[in-house]
Protein backbone atom coordinates (compact mmCIF):
# COMPACT_ATOMS: atom_id res chain seq x y z
CA UNK A 1 0.00 0.00 0.00
CA UNK A 2 1.54 3.19 -1.05
CA UNK A 3 1.56 6.07 1.25
CA UNK A 4 -1.14 8.59 -0.08
CA UNK A 5 0.17 11.68 -1.76
CA UNK A 6 -1.33 14.99 -2.94
CA UNK A 7 -0.85 18.60 -4.25
CA UNK A 8 2.59 19.97 -4.75
CA UNK A 9 5.25 17.90 -3.17
CA UNK A 10 7.60 20.83 -3.09
CA UNK A 11 7.64 22.87 0.26
CA UNK A 12 9.22 25.95 -1.14
CA UNK A 13 6.14 26.83 -3.06
CA UNK A 14 3.75 25.80 -0.11
CA UNK A 15 3.08 29.53 0.55
CA UNK A 16 1.47 30.04 -2.74
CA UNK A 17 -0.97 27.73 -2.58
CA UNK A 18 -3.13 28.58 0.61
CA UNK A 19 -5.02 30.37 -1.86
CA UNK A 20 -6.31 27.33 -2.85
CA UNK A 21 -6.31 25.65 0.00
CA UNK A 22 -7.21 26.04 3.69
CA UNK A 23 -4.46 24.71 5.28
CA UNK A 24 -1.31 23.85 3.98
CA UNK A 25 0.53 20.55 6.41
CA UNK A 26 4.49 20.13 6.02
CA UNK A 27 4.82 16.37 5.88
CA UNK A 28 6.91 13.37 5.78
CA UNK A 29 5.57 9.91 5.52
CA UNK A 30 8.13 8.37 7.75
CA UNK A 31 7.84 10.99 10.89
CA UNK A 32 6.12 9.66 14.22
CA UNK A 33 5.10 13.12 14.80
CA UNK A 34 3.67 14.01 11.72
CA UNK A 35 1.43 10.66 11.78
CA UNK A 36 -0.58 11.77 14.74
CA UNK A 37 -1.59 14.98 12.58
CA UNK A 38 -2.35 12.20 9.77
CA UNK A 39 -4.21 10.20 11.85
CA UNK A 40 -6.28 13.11 12.96
CA UNK A 41 -7.43 13.78 9.44
CA UNK A 42 -8.76 10.57 8.44
CA UNK A 43 -10.29 9.91 12.02
CA UNK A 44 -12.11 13.04 11.27
CA UNK A 45 -12.69 12.84 7.40
CA UNK A 46 -10.87 16.22 6.51
CA UNK A 47 -8.26 15.09 4.73
CA UNK A 48 -9.36 16.91 1.97
CA UNK A 49 -9.08 20.57 3.82
CA UNK A 50 -5.28 20.65 3.61
CA UNK A 51 -2.62 20.85 1.08
CA UNK A 52 0.23 18.58 1.85
CA UNK A 53 3.51 19.88 1.19
CA UNK A 54 5.45 16.90 1.45
CA UNK A 55 9.11 17.78 2.83
CA UNK A 56 12.98 16.55 2.61
CA UNK A 57 15.64 16.19 5.29
CA UNK A 58 17.58 19.00 2.55
CA UNK A 59 14.50 21.17 3.10
CA UNK A 60 14.94 21.36 6.58
CA UNK A 61 18.57 21.67 6.74
CA UNK A 62 18.73 24.31 3.51
CA UNK A 63 15.58 25.88 2.33
CA UNK A 64 15.40 29.45 3.71
CA UNK A 65 11.70 29.95 2.59
CA UNK A 66 11.09 26.91 4.96
CA UNK A 67 12.77 28.65 7.43
CA UNK A 68 11.27 31.98 7.45
CA UNK A 69 7.92 30.12 8.47
CA UNK A 70 9.89 27.38 10.99
CA UNK A 71 12.93 28.87 12.66
CA UNK A 72 13.27 25.39 14.42
CA UNK A 73 12.96 23.70 11.01
CA UNK A 74 11.13 20.80 12.41
CA UNK A 75 8.27 18.53 11.17
CA UNK A 76 5.52 18.56 11.28
CA UNK A 77 4.06 22.34 10.38
CA UNK A 78 0.89 23.82 10.06
CA UNK A 79 0.69 27.16 7.76
CA UNK A 80 -2.63 28.63 8.46
CA UNK A 81 -4.29 30.14 5.76
CA UNK A 82 -2.79 33.84 5.58
CA UNK A 83 -0.03 32.45 3.96
CA UNK A 84 2.04 33.60 7.03
CA UNK A 85 0.84 32.43 10.63
CA UNK A 86 2.13 29.42 11.19
CA UNK A 87 1.99 26.71 13.58
CA UNK A 88 4.71 23.99 14.76
CA UNK A 89 5.09 21.37 17.24
CA UNK A 90 2.59 18.17 16.63
CA UNK A 91 1.17 18.50 20.40
CA UNK A 92 0.05 22.46 19.84
CA UNK A 93 -1.44 21.14 15.93
CA UNK A 94 -2.86 18.75 17.35
CA UNK A 95 -5.00 21.05 20.17
CA UNK A 96 -5.40 23.91 17.49
CA UNK A 97 -7.14 21.70 14.88
CA UNK A 98 -9.20 19.65 17.57
CA UNK A 99 -10.32 23.00 18.72
CA UNK A 100 -10.77 24.64 15.40
CA UNK A 101 -13.22 21.66 13.83
CA UNK A 102 -14.76 20.78 16.86
CA UNK A 103 -18.15 20.42 16.03
CA UNK A 104 -16.82 17.48 13.36
CA UNK A 105 -16.95 13.96 14.98
CA UNK A 106 -15.65 12.11 16.81
CA UNK A 107 -14.73 14.14 19.33
CA UNK A 108 -11.02 14.12 20.50
CA UNK A 109 -11.12 15.29 23.91
CA UNK A 110 -12.74 13.67 26.67
CA UNK A 111 -16.07 15.08 28.04
CA UNK A 112 -14.37 15.79 31.78
CA UNK A 113 -11.63 17.65 33.31
CA UNK A 114 -10.61 14.49 34.53
CA UNK A 115 -10.52 13.04 31.36
CA UNK A 116 -8.78 15.83 29.39
CA UNK A 117 -6.12 15.64 32.62
CA UNK A 118 -5.19 12.04 31.87
CA UNK A 119 -4.89 12.41 28.33
CA UNK A 120 -3.01 15.24 28.77
CA UNK A 121 -0.82 13.62 30.94
CA UNK A 122 -0.61 10.80 28.65
CA UNK A 123 0.63 13.22 25.74
CA UNK A 124 3.56 15.14 27.96
CA UNK A 125 4.73 11.62 29.07
CA UNK A 126 5.15 10.74 25.38
CA UNK A 127 6.24 13.92 24.37
CA UNK A 128 8.79 13.99 27.03
CA UNK A 129 10.15 10.93 27.47
CA UNK A 130 9.79 8.48 24.27
CA UNK A 131 9.27 9.92 21.00
CA UNK A 132 12.44 10.08 20.18
CA UNK A 133 14.18 7.50 21.45
CA UNK A 134 15.62 6.54 17.50
CA UNK A 135 17.74 9.44 16.77
CA UNK A 136 21.18 8.62 15.08
CA UNK A 137 24.34 8.99 16.22
CA UNK A 138 26.83 12.16 14.78
CA UNK A 139 28.00 12.56 12.04
CA UNK A 140 27.18 9.51 10.33
CA UNK A 141 23.10 10.58 9.68
CA UNK A 142 21.82 14.14 9.23
CA UNK A 143 19.17 15.61 10.71
CA UNK A 144 16.33 13.38 11.41
CA UNK A 145 12.53 13.91 10.84
CA UNK A 146 11.12 15.83 13.72
CA UNK A 147 13.64 16.00 16.78
CA UNK A 148 15.11 19.15 16.25
CA UNK A 149 18.42 19.85 18.21
CA UNK A 150 18.84 16.60 18.95
CA UNK A 151 19.37 14.69 15.87
CA UNK A 152 21.95 17.51 14.66
CA UNK A 153 23.63 16.94 17.78
CA UNK A 154 23.55 13.09 17.41
CA UNK A 155 23.46 10.60 20.49
CA UNK A 156 26.86 9.52 22.35
CA UNK A 157 26.35 5.88 23.01
CA UNK A 158 26.39 7.27 27.15
CA UNK A 159 22.93 9.71 26.24
CA UNK A 160 21.45 6.53 23.94
CA UNK A 161 21.79 3.61 26.55
CA UNK A 162 20.71 6.19 29.44
CA UNK A 163 17.87 7.06 26.54
CA UNK A 164 16.78 3.85 26.10
CA UNK A 165 16.29 3.00 29.64
CA UNK A 166 14.39 6.09 30.20
CA UNK A 167 12.01 4.89 27.51
CA UNK A 168 11.78 1.40 28.55
CA UNK A 169 10.76 2.11 32.23
CA UNK A 170 8.24 5.40 30.76
CA UNK A 171 6.40 2.23 29.08
CA UNK A 172 6.13 0.58 32.25
CA UNK A 173 4.97 4.68 33.64
CA UNK A 174 2.74 4.69 30.79
CA UNK A 175 0.97 1.45 31.43
CA UNK A 176 -0.10 1.75 34.96
CA UNK A 177 -1.12 5.52 33.84
CA UNK A 178 -3.50 4.08 31.42
CA UNK A 179 -6.56 2.83 31.70
CA UNK A 180 -7.24 0.90 27.91
CA UNK A 181 -10.81 0.73 28.43
CA UNK A 182 -10.71 0.31 25.92
CA UNK A 183 -8.24 3.26 24.69
CA UNK A 184 -5.73 4.89 26.43
CA UNK A 185 -7.92 7.59 28.55
CA UNK A 186 -11.13 5.56 28.49
CA UNK A 187 -14.27 4.14 26.23
CA UNK A 188 -13.66 6.50 23.81
CA UNK A 189 -11.08 8.19 21.17
CA UNK A 190 -8.73 10.80 22.21
CA UNK A 191 -5.98 12.75 21.33
CA UNK A 192 -3.82 10.44 23.15
CA UNK A 193 -4.75 7.35 21.11
CA UNK A 194 -3.36 9.58 18.09
CA UNK A 195 -0.52 10.72 19.72
CA UNK A 196 0.63 7.36 21.11
CA UNK A 197 -0.15 5.00 17.70
CA UNK A 198 2.57 6.00 15.72
CA UNK A 199 5.64 6.07 18.23
CA UNK A 200 4.33 3.16 19.70
CA UNK A 201 5.28 1.68 16.04
CA UNK A 202 8.43 3.09 15.99
CA UNK A 203 9.18 1.32 18.95
CA UNK A 204 8.16 -1.95 17.38
CA UNK A 205 9.26 -1.16 14.19
CA UNK A 206 12.88 0.14 15.56
CA UNK A 207 13.36 -1.90 18.38
CA UNK A 208 14.26 -5.55 16.84
CA UNK A 209 16.04 -3.52 13.69
CA UNK A 210 18.10 -0.89 15.89
CA UNK A 211 18.84 -2.91 18.99
CA UNK A 212 18.22 -6.87 18.44
CA UNK A 213 15.00 -6.80 20.19
CA UNK A 214 12.48 -9.57 19.92
CA UNK A 215 9.26 -8.80 18.25
CA UNK A 216 6.95 -8.74 20.97
CA UNK A 217 9.69 -7.13 23.47
CA UNK A 218 8.19 -4.03 23.91
CA UNK A 219 4.91 -5.57 25.40
CA UNK A 220 6.41 -7.69 28.07
CA UNK A 221 4.57 -6.87 31.23
CA UNK A 222 2.17 -4.46 29.48
CA UNK A 223 -0.59 -6.43 28.78
CA UNK A 224 -2.68 -2.77 28.71
CA UNK A 225 -0.83 -1.55 26.35
CA UNK A 226 -0.38 -4.80 24.11
CA UNK A 227 -4.24 -4.70 24.10
CA UNK A 228 -4.93 -1.24 23.64
CA UNK A 229 -1.97 -1.44 20.27
CA UNK A 230 -3.47 -4.34 18.88
CA UNK A 231 -7.02 -4.43 19.64
CA UNK A 232 -8.68 -1.41 20.01
CA UNK A 233 -6.15 0.67 17.74
CA UNK A 234 -5.55 -1.62 14.92
CA UNK A 235 -8.35 -4.37 15.07
CA UNK A 236 -10.76 -1.03 15.08
CA UNK A 237 -9.95 1.31 13.15
CA UNK A 238 -9.14 1.44 9.32
CA UNK A 239 -7.76 4.37 9.42
CA UNK A 240 -4.83 3.55 12.32
CA UNK A 241 -3.89 0.38 10.08
CA UNK A 242 -3.59 3.01 6.55
CA UNK A 243 -0.97 5.36 8.88
CA UNK A 244 0.72 2.39 10.42
CA UNK A 245 1.19 0.44 6.77
CA UNK A 246 1.79 3.74 5.22
CA UNK A 247 4.53 4.18 7.86
CA UNK A 248 5.63 0.77 7.51
CA UNK A 249 6.21 1.22 3.69
CA UNK A 250 7.79 4.35 3.85
CA UNK A 251 10.46 3.21 6.34
CA UNK A 252 11.22 0.08 4.67
CA UNK A 253 12.18 1.96 1.01
CA UNK A 254 14.18 4.57 3.11
CA UNK A 255 18.05 4.77 2.16
CA UNK A 256 17.97 7.72 5.22
CA UNK A 257 16.01 5.32 8.00
CA UNK A 258 18.22 2.22 6.86
CA UNK A 259 21.73 4.54 7.43
CA UNK A 260 20.17 5.58 10.67
CA UNK A 261 19.53 2.04 11.74
CA UNK A 262 22.63 0.65 10.45
CA UNK A 263 24.39 3.93 12.22
CA UNK A 264 22.61 2.72 15.32
CA UNK A 265 23.58 -0.79 15.44
CA UNK A 266 26.95 -0.30 14.89
CA UNK A 267 27.00 2.14 18.09
CA UNK A 268 25.31 -0.60 19.91
CA UNK A 269 27.82 -3.29 18.34
CA UNK A 270 31.07 -0.59 19.60
CA UNK A 271 29.81 -0.10 22.77
CA UNK A 272 28.57 -3.70 23.91
CA UNK A 273 29.18 -2.49 27.78
CA UNK A 274 25.54 -0.64 27.83
CA UNK A 275 22.56 -2.78 28.09
CA UNK A 276 20.87 -2.12 24.90
CA UNK A 277 18.50 -5.02 24.55
CA UNK A 278 15.41 -5.27 26.49
CA UNK A 279 14.20 -6.87 28.91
Amino acid sequence: MAPERSGNNDPATAQQQFQRHTLTFYDRITSNNAARIRLWMRLKGLSSEFHIAYTTHDDQVSDERFASINPNRKIPLLLLEDGVTSIPESAVILQYLEERFASVPPSLLPATPEGRAHMNLAIQYHDIYISCFYVPPAPDVGVDDDCGGDARRGLSPEMRAAKLADVWRQLDVLESHCTCDPYLSGSTLSLADVTLLPTAFYVVYYGPRSFGWEDDAVWTGRPKLRGWYYDAMLELHEEARTIVGGMREALDGSADVRARIDSIRRQTEDHPRHKWIYP
